[in-house]
């Protein structure tokens, strides 16, 4: 075979795989590369105290603008329906237009969150002029402040829990010091006005007979 066909082959190659790699940069260039976060935070404002809202952010990390045409959040009872954001908020930004590298955020104030718990898992969204929606991670806004104190408790509770399933045979019985050596570990039926004293699975039951 003649080195020039060769030569040849291989830039007609050459040129094919550059010309190939060149429509797919394009095409996922033009394609939305929109991230959706969640988060808790406190609005300020200048003549009242800070309120606190969830707050929903989209970047834009291509080199193309988006339109956000909706943003909102999802109800957490497996329904499949969302709570949409319709208008922006004071000092908000989407729905509306994002430049490539940039980013828009919107919110909703606690005491408008409704049904929605920030105490549990949420899941925010913006949907965009393509039909598409972008969801966030599952994000827990906000968490219950527990006591040092009761959590070291139920800490070591959890720990011996753990390491002695069945309780209730390390209980010591209490039939026996109140029933008297002869009736240790039995009902006394002896006496008809004194507590009737029964042991029952390792720990101590007692009852008044009449």
């Amino acid at each position: 075979m003649d080195p020039g066909d060769l030569i040849a082959g291989y830039a007609a190659v050459v040129a094919s795989v550059a010309l190939g790699w060149q429509i797919l940069k394009e095409r996922r260039a033009r394609r939305p590369q929109v991230e959706v976060r969640i988060s808790y935070s406190l609005l300020g404002y200048p003549d009242r105290e800070a309120a606190g809202a969830a707050h929903i952010e989209a970047r834009n990390r291509g080199d193309m603008p988006v339109r956000v045409t909706s943003a909102g959040f999802e109800l957490q009872d497996d329904s499949e329906k969302v709570a949409h954001i319709t208008h922006q908020p004071p000092g908000a930004t989407l729905p509306g237009v994002i430049g490539p590298r940039d980013s828009g955020f919107t919110y909703l104030l606690e005491d408008a969150l409704g049904p929605l718990d920030p105490f549990r898992p949420l899941v925010g969204f913006v949907g965009l002029s393509t039909g598409e929606r972008v969801r966030s991670r599952p994000t827990t806004l906000l968490r219950r402040l527990v006591h040092p104190a009761v959590s070291r408790v139920a800490s070591r509770l959890a720990a011996e829990r753990r390491s002695s399933p069945d309780t209730s045979r390390r209980l010591e019985p209490m039939a026996g010091r109140h029933a008297g050596r002869r009736g240790r570990g039995r009902c006394d039926r002896r006496r008809p006005r004194t507590p009737l004293l029964c042991r029952r699975s390792g720990s101590s039951l007692a009852t008044s007979r009449r």
